[in-house]
C-alpha cells in the first residue's frame, strides 16, 4: 500500500512539473541563423561562426525528414550548433517545413503507386 501512495505522489509531482514547464516560455533554436535559400518546403540556413574560422570546409547538416532539426539547437548553453560555431566551424542546415497531414498523404500515394506497379 505504501508503494502505491509513493507512486501516486510521484505521478502528481511529475504532472505539476510538466504544467509549470508548459506555462514557462521555453525558447528553442536560439542560435542566430540566416535563411540563404528556399524552394517549396526546403529551407537552407547558414549559421555564421563568431570565432575565427579555423576550417575552410563548411559543415552541412541534413536532418531526417520526420524529425525536427532544432534538436541540435535546444537552448542557450545546450546547443550542438553553438558549440560547433565556437570551434570556428561554418555551418549550414537544411530544414524541411513539414506538414504531417500532407506528408502522410504523399507517403500513402507513393505506396499506392508502387502497389499498382507490382506484378504480384
Amino acid at each position: 500500500m505504501h508503494e502505491s501512495i509513493e507512486l501516486i505522489e510521484k505521478l502528481v509531482n511529475g504532472i505539476d512539473t510538466f504544467n509549470r514547464l508548459r506555462k514557462q516560455e521555453i525558447e528553442i533554436g536560439v542560435t542566430p541563423k540566416q535563411e540563404v535559400y528556399r524552394e517549396d518546403k526546403v529551407v537552407l540556413y547558414h549559421f555564421q561562426s563568431q570565432a575565427e574560422n579555423l576550417f575552410n570546409i563548411p559543415i552541412v547538416i541534413v536532418y531526417a525528414l520526420v524529425n525536427r532539426p532544432y534538436i541540435v539547437d535546444l537552448q542557450e548553453g545546450r546547443s550542438l550548433l553553438a558549440n560547433l560555431l565556437n570551434l570556428g566551424l561554418d555551418i549550414y542546415l537544411i530544414d524541411r517545413i513539414l506538414d504531417f497531414k500532407f506528408w502522410i498523404l504523399d507517403c500513402w500515394r507513393s505506396l499506392r503507386r508502387e502497389d499498382s506497379k507490382s506484378k504480384i
